[in-house]
């Protein structure tokens, strides 16, 4: 997150930060004509980079939120500012046709498993494939739609590899801010469903900041019980 809080209120920040990590340089070269290499052309670069060289207000996130904010301002929704929290990323899913979703292939993830056991998601194949796809002249929609498809799909799997790994996993929970995005929501709970799993999801407390404090403070409060008897 180039700028730390910054990254969150300038979203173009998080595309050059996932492109940056693409290799920047070549990145220039092959996609140069687009608008949005273009746009980051203009922004100061050389300020970001010494912020990552230095690892000076440049703090590393796992936030799929972010990852919402650097494809809606590749495509060009609240590129240089938001005016609320989350703008770019409602408006980005706002702006995606749900019928869509059916009839477009899913972008491509990685998804590796590194030496400590943890899973990864790397989303750099899909910035590979978006980037051609914007060159080519495909609408922001169906690049979006696209988007979706691809954490629906890359997600399902990362659940089925952790079920099959982890045999007392009972059921998949369904938590976090990105969920109230309808069409993540919707196609990864009927992905997860018709492939048998048992999902779980929010009905009376709320799935992002609200039930992520709720659930802070439950766990506290059961250690804080299982201290006192111990």
């Amino acid at each position: 997150m180039p700028g730390g809080t910054q990254a969150i209120l300038q979203p173009w920040r998080n595309t050059w930060a996932h492109l940056h990590n693409l290799g920047w340089a070549a990145v220039e070269t092959v996609f140069a004509d687009l608008e949005i290499i273009q746009y980051l052309q203009q922004q100061p670069l050389a300020t970001l980079n010494a912020m990552l060289e230095r690892q000076l207000n440049a703090p590393l996130t796992s936030s799929c939120g972010r990852l919402f904010d650097a494809v809606a301002a590749a495509l060009g929704f609240c590129r240089g500012s938001i005016r609320y929290e989350g703008q770019a990323a409602i408006e980005l899913e706002a702006a995606t046709p749900a019928c869509l979703l059916a009839v477009v292939p899913p972008y491509p993830f990685l998804l590796a498993q590194q030496a400590d056991g943890r899973w990864e998601i790397d989303p750099a194949p899909m910035w590979c494939s978006l980037l051609r796809d914007l060159q080519t002249g495909y609408h922001h929609t169906a690049v979006s739609a696209q988007f979706h498809q691809g954490l629906v799909s890359v997600i399902s799997e990362l659940a089925e590899k952790l079920c099959e790994e982890r045999h007392e996993i009972q059921a998949i929970a369904l938590s976090g801010g990105v969920f109230q995005n309808t069409l993540l929501f919707k196609g990864l709970l009927a992905k997860l469903e018709g492939m048998g799993m048992p999902v779980l999801t929010h009905s009376v407390v709320p799935t992002n900041d609200g039930g992520l404090s709720l659930g802070q403070a439950a766990i506290g409060a059961a250690r804080q019980l299982t201290s006192s008897r111990s």
